[in-house]
C-alpha cells in the first residue's frame, strides 16, 4: 500500500495506490498553509477510509511539498549566520556582474538571505591546490559563533575558499559550532554543494541554512503525528528537485533539494506519459492554484541543470534571473507566480495585473464564501461560466457567484470602467500572457520551435488553459491524461530514491589524466555504494549513472555529458570529447574539435527502482455519444473581432462517462473531480484508451 501526497499552496492532492490489486483512489483537499501537515493527515485518513484500509497496513508515504519554495518567495526563512574565510565578507552582496534585465539600470537585487552583520570572517586559508596555507583560527572562531548565538542566529552556514577540495578547516568548524547550535541547524558548503565557484557554492549552502529549521520542525512534527495514527511502519519519502526520492530524514540535511519538490514529480509524470504515448518533443505545463510551471520533454526524458535561480520572480534554470543559484542537479523547469487563485489588481498605472500574489488556499478566492474580497482568476472563470458552482473538488466545495461578482465588479470592472465579464475575460487574458512568457522561455528562448511540440497540460487549472495557450505557440496536439489535477502525486508514485554525488578537479581530458580521473570516479563510486548499501534493500534494484561536466579550456561555463563504464579509458575519454563537440554546437552553433577540452566536475547519480503503478486502459466505447451524456452550460467567449464577448450554449460532458474511441468537436466542457478541460471552437478531441484527452486541430 503507498500513499503520495503532494501538498501545494492552493490544494493537497493524494492518491492510494494498492500494488496488489494495480487499484488507485484519488483525493483532492483544500490546504491548510499554516500548518501544511493538518491536511496531509486529513487526506492521508480520508482516502484510507475511502480504499477501505487502515494506516497501519501502509507500506510507504511519498509526499511533495512547496514549503521550501514558499519560504524563499515569502522571504519567511530562519534568521541566519554565515562564516566565511577572511576577506570575503561580501560575497554574497556583490554576486555576479550579469543581471536578469540587461538593459534596465534600475533593476534591485533580491537582498542577500544573510544581511551583512550576520557575516563573520574566519582566519583560516585553504589553496587552490587543497593545501593549507593558514590553520583555522579556533578562538577567533568560537568568538564569531557565539556573537552570532548572541544575535539570535537559529541556523548556520560555512563556506571557506576551496572547501570543497579540502573540507578539514569546514568540518573543523562545524565541531566547534555544535557547541552553539543544533547539528542539524550547522550546513557546510563542502557537503552542501562539493564544487568551485564560490558564490554559488556559498548561496547554496545558505539558502540549505535558512529553509533548514522549517523543514526540521515540518518533519518532526509530520514524523510524531504518523506515528500517532498507525504509520509507524511506513517508510517516509520526500521528493526532491531532481525527481527523485530521499527518505525524510535524509531530506532534513539536504532542504534545499525540496525546493522545486512537487513540481518535479508532475515533469517525472509528464516524461513517464511522452514514453507511454512515443511523443517525442513535450511541453509539460502545470497550473495549480498558486503557480504555473513548464518544462521540455525530449524522448520521454525531462531535461536537468545544475544552475538554478530561486527566490526571484521567475524560478528557472540559468544563470541570473533575479534569484538566489542554487547549484544540485535539477530538472529543468520554469515556474511564475500564475495560478487560479492568483488575484488581480490594478497598478500605479492603472493597468490591470494579475499575481503573483495568490488568495491561497484561505480565505481563497472571494467565490469560497470563506472572508476574501480579492477579484481572483477562480472568479473569473466562474463569472464566464467555465466552473459549475456546485462541483468544485467533485461537490465537496460550492461557488459562490455573486460574491465573484462583487469581488470583480469593486476591485476590477468598476475602477476600469468596464462591464463584470468583460473585466473576468481581461483577467484571463492576463494571466495566459503570465503563462505564455513561461511556456516561450522553455521553448523558444532556448531555440526550440513550439510548433514541432505536444502540449502536456495538467494541474487544477491546466486544462482549462491549454487551448487559448497552444493557439498563441502555434502548438496542435495537446494531450490531457487522467488524473490531471492530482498529476504531481501520480509522478510521485512512478519517482525512483536518488542521491546525486559529486567531485570538483578542473583538468584536461587527455589519455595522459587517465589515472587522476579514474581515482576521483572511485572514489565517488566508493561513495554513491556506501549511500546505496544504506538506503535500498536487496530485493530492490539500483544503479549508478556517472556523467561529467566538460568545457573548452579557457571557457567560464560547462555542459554536462553522460557517460558509461565503469573505468576511463582512451576510448571513454574519446566519446566524451566527441559527445561534447555535437552537443556545444548543438547548444551554441559552433564547436572546434580541436581545442582542449576541460574537466570540470565528475558527477554520479545513484537510483534505487521501485515498483511502478500500471494504469489500467479504458474502456472501448460501443456506441457513438448519446445526448444523454452531456448537459448544457452558458459560457462567454471573447468575439474574433477582440471587441467584446459572446455567448455560446457550451456542451459539459462527465469525464467519467466517456470511453476510448468517443470523439468530440468542440467548443465543449469536460468535467471531472479534480479538473475541467475546455475544448475550444476550433478543436476536436479524441479519448484513447489509455484515458487520455487527446485534442486537435
Amino acid at each position: 500500500m503507498k500513499v503520495a501526497i503532494d501538498t501545494g499552496g492552493t490544494f493537497t492532492d493524494i492518491l492510494f495506490f494498492d500494488e496488489e490489486k494495480n487499484t488507485l483512489w484519488p483525493l483532492k483537499i483544500p490546504s491548510t498553509p499554516a500548518h501544511p501537515e493538518k491536511a496531509f493527515l486529513r487526506g492521508l485518513l480520508e482516502v484510507t477510509d475511502v480504499a477501505q484500509s487502515k494506516p497501519a497496513l501502509i507500506t510507504t508515504i511519498i509526499h511533495g511539498t512547496t514549503l521550501v519554495t514558499n519560504a524563499l518567495l515569502q522571504q519567511n526563512t530562519a534568521k541566519t549566520g554565515l562564516l566565511v574565510t577572511a576577506g570575503f565578507r561580501d560575497l554574497l552582496e556583490i554576486g555576479r556582474q550579469d543581471r536578469p534585465e540587461l538593459y534596465n539600470l534600475q533593476v534591485e537585487k533580491q537582498p542577500p538571505l544573510v544581511p551583512r552583520e550576520l557575516i563573520q570572517e574566519i582566519p583560516e586559508r585553504i589553496g587552490p591546490d587543497g593545501q593549507v596555507l593558514t590553520e583555522l583560527d579556533g578562538p577567533s572562531a568560537r568568538r564569531a559563533l557565539r556573537r552570532l548565538h548572541q544575535e539570535g542566529v537559529k541556523t548556520l552556514a560555512v563556506s571557506f575558499l576551496f572547501s570543497f577540495l579540502n573540507p578539514r578547516h569546514e568540518q573543523k568548524l562545524g565541531q566547534l559550532a555544535r557547541e552553539f547550535f543544533p547539528e542539524e541547524h550547522i550546513f557546510l558548503s563542502s557537503q552542501i554543494s562539493p564544487e568551485f565557484r564560490e558564490y554559488e557554492r556559498t548561496s547554496t549552502t545558505v539558502v540549505a541554512a535558512a529553509v533548514a529549521p522549517l523543514v526540521v520542525d515540518y518533519l518532526k512534527v509530520l514524523l510524531k503525528k504518523l506515528n500517532q495514527i498507525g504509520c509507524s511502519l511506513a517508510e517516509i519519502f520526500i521528493m526532491h528537485s531532481g525527481g527523485g526520492m530521499l527518505p525524510a530524514k535524509e531530506a532534513t540535511r539536504h532542504p534545499h533539494q525540496l525546493i522545486e519538490s512537487g513540481p518535479a514529480a508532475g515533469l517525472i509524470a509528464a516524461a513517464h506519459w511522452a514514453k507511454l504515448l512515443q511523443l517525442p518533443q513535450v511541453i509539460a505545463f502545470d497550473m495549480g492554484g498558486t503557480t504555473a510551471k513548464a518544462g521540455v520533454i525530449f524522448d520521454g526524458k525531462p531535461q536537468y541543470t545544475v544552475d538554478y535561480q530561486v527566490g526571484g520572480k521567475i524560478h528557472r534554470g540559468g544563470k541570473n534571473y533575479g534569484g538566489y543559484p542554487v547549484r544540485f542537479p535539477m530538472i529543468d523547469l520554469t515556474e511564475c507566480g500564475a495560478g487560479s487563485g492568483s488575484i488581480a489588481w490594478i497598478d500605479a498605472g492603472g493597468h490591470l495585473q494579475v499575481g503573483p500574489q495568490s488568495a491561497g488556499a484561505y480565505p481563497g478566492p472571494a467565490s469560497y464564501g470563506q472572508g476574501g474580497e480579492e477579484a481572483t482568476v477562480t472568479d473569473a472563470y466562474l463569472l464566464l461560466g467555465y466552473l459549475q458552482p456546485d462541483n468544485l473538488l467533485g461537490g465537496r466545495k460550492a461557488l459562490h457567484p455573486d460574491l465573484a461578482s462583487k469581488a470583480v465588479q469593486d476591485k476590477i470592472a468598476h475602477p476600469l470602467g468596464l462591464g463584470n465579464r468583460q473585466a473576468a475575460q481581461g483577467i484571463l487574458t492576463i494571466i495566459n500572457a503570465n503563462m505564455l512568457r513561461i511556456l516561450r522561455l522553455v521553448s523558444l528562448a532556448r531555440g526550440y520551435d513550439p510548433r514541432d511540440f505536444t502540449l502536456l497540460a495538467y494541474g487544477g487549472a491546466g486544462p482549462l488553459h491549454a487551448c487559448q495557450l497552444a493557439e498563441e505557440m502555434g502548438i496542435k496536439k495537446i494531450i490531457i491524461p487522467p488524473f490531471p489535477g492530482l498529476f504531481s502525486s501520480v509522478g510521485l508514485l512512478l519517482a525512483d530514491i536518488t542521491m546525486d554525488f559529486v567531485k570538483t578537479r578542473i583538468l584536461l581530458l587527455e589519455n595522459e589524466n587517465i589515472s587522476l580521473l579514474q581515482t576521483i570516479f572511485s572514489l565517488l563510486k566508493q561513495e554513491a555504494k556506501a549511500w546505496l548499501k544504506k538506503t535500498s534493500s536487496a530485493r530492490e534494484k539500483s544503479a549508478l549513472f556517472p556523467s561529467a561536466d566538460l568545457r573548452y579550456q579557457g571557457q567560464n561555463y560547462e555542459l554536462n555529458i553522460p557517460f558509461s563504464g565503469e573505468k576511463f579509458t582512451t576510448e571513454l575519454i574519446t566519446s566524451l570529447l566527441s559527445a561534447f563537440h555535437q552537443l556545444h554546437h548543438q547548444f551554441y552553433g559552433h564547436s572546434d574539435p580541436n581545442e582542449p577540452v576541460e574537466v570540470v566536475n565528475l558527477r554520479l547519480k545513484a537510483v534505487v527502482k521501485g515498483p511502478k503503478p500500471q494504469f489500467p486502459p479504458l474502456a472501448k466505447a460501443l456506441h457513438p455519444l448519446s445526448e444523454s451524456r452531456k448537459s448544457f452550460r452558458e459560457i462567454w467567449l471573447p468575439q474574433n473581432t477582440k471587441k467584446g464577448l459572446r455567448s455560446i450554449k457550451c456542451p459539459v460532458f462527465r469525464r467519467d462517462s466517456l470511453r476510448a474511441g468517443h470523439k468530440i468537436k468542440g467548443p465543449a466542457l469536460i468535467q471531472e473531480t479534480n479538473s475541467t478541460t475546455f475544448v475550444s471552437p476550433a478543436w476536436h478531441l479524441l479519448i484513447d484508451y489509455q484515458g487520455n484527452l487527446i485534442l486537435e486541430r
